[in-house]
């Protein structure tokens, strides 16, 4: 069942992607298993990798005790019973030869579905290690309990009670469609657009003229050729998220350097993870030059948004 689901996923959602979207394919590039190993630095991924799962998604503070009880619970699982033990790392070895072939990530949200199968682990592990010490040293069970689980169990009752945003285009929707004005425009960074169809979709925001923006990591001239065809209009409100960050590079920063050249901002709004502002595009200013954008370390030109 889990390798006909994981067929069809595969087929009709993953087979293409990273090759349709080479930003994701660079952005994971560090994320792929290498295989063979054949630096120290190859080797050392590994455990790399293996920290990196017990911290996230697990949510361990402490990935050597995380270690210790995941290597005693395979070992006590593969000792009870092999088949079923051969059964539930199935799923982790046919992803790791994946991540082999450079066509599956070992990253974060990629490998949740792993998480379950991780968390049996540590809690046969930590069932060994209970009988183990049940009478010599009664208290380290509880102490590697407490170590193991105490944080994410009080990091996820504290986020149930207050969510924790990430990319809240929603409120920059709910701010643009709350002050815009007839014949206003719409310019959609290009990493907003599935949240920005998803709204509009919802009708979260009316009908707009919008313009998406295109594509072009670290090819700032077709940024600006693109922002420039926005010229001699009055109201333009561009809105963010999913910000593209590597290099020291944000590209946020790199528009709005360049739009406060281009026009005059009027209006905007910055919540978690985006921002929406309004600019006036209609002055006869000069078309800045590639000169005048720093590629790096940019701060902004034209202050602060006028609301937060």
């Amino acid at each position: 069942m889990w390798s006909c689901s994981f067929l069809v996923y595969y087929i009709f959602f993953l087979r293409d992607y990273l090759t349709a979207h080479q930003g994701m394919f660079f952005l994971w590039r560090d994320s792929f298993a290498p295989f063979p190993p054949t630096s120290p630095s190859d080797v050392l991924w590994y455990g790399s990798a293996f920290v990196n799962i017990v911290s996230y998604p697990v949510g361990s503070l402490f990935p050597g005790i995380a270690a210790i009880a995941a290597v005693m619970g395979v070992a006590k699982l593969h000792a009870g019973d092999r088949d079923r033990f051969l059964l539930l790392l199935s799923p982790m070895a046919v992803t790791l030869m994946a991540s082999w072939a450079r066509l599956y990530p070992l990253e974060n949200r990629l490998i949740l579905f792993l998480v379950p199968i991780i968390i049996l682990f540590f809690a046969s592990g930590l069932e060994s290690i209970t009988a183990t010490t049940r009478k010599t040293l009664p208290l380290l069970s509880i102490l590697f309990v407490c170590f193991l689980l105490g944080y994410p169990l009080l990091r996820g009752i504290w986020h149930f009670a207050r969510p924790k945003g990430v990319e809240e285009i929603k409120l920059s929707l709910k701010y643009v469609e709350k002050h815009r004005s007839p014949g206003d425009i719409l310019y959609c960074y290009y990493g907003a657009v599935p949240a920005l169809e998803y709204y509009t979709r919802r009708g979260l925001i009316g009908p707009i003229d919008e313009v998406i923006g295109v594509d072009s990591h670290q090819q700032w001239a077709s940024y600006e050729e693109d922002l420039n065809k926005l010229r001699g209009q009055k109201r333009v409100w561009i809105v963010f998220s999913h910000i593209w960050q590597t290099g020291g590079v944000n590209e946020e920063v790199l528009f709005l350097n360049y739009l406060d050249r281009l026009g005059t901002r009027l209006d905007g709004v910055q919540v978690t993870g985006s921002s929406a502002y309004l600019y006036d595009l209609s002055g006869r200013r000069p078309v800045p030059t590639a000169s005048g954008v720093a590629p790096a370390g940019l701060t902004h030109s034209a202050g602060e948004p006028l609301h937060q």
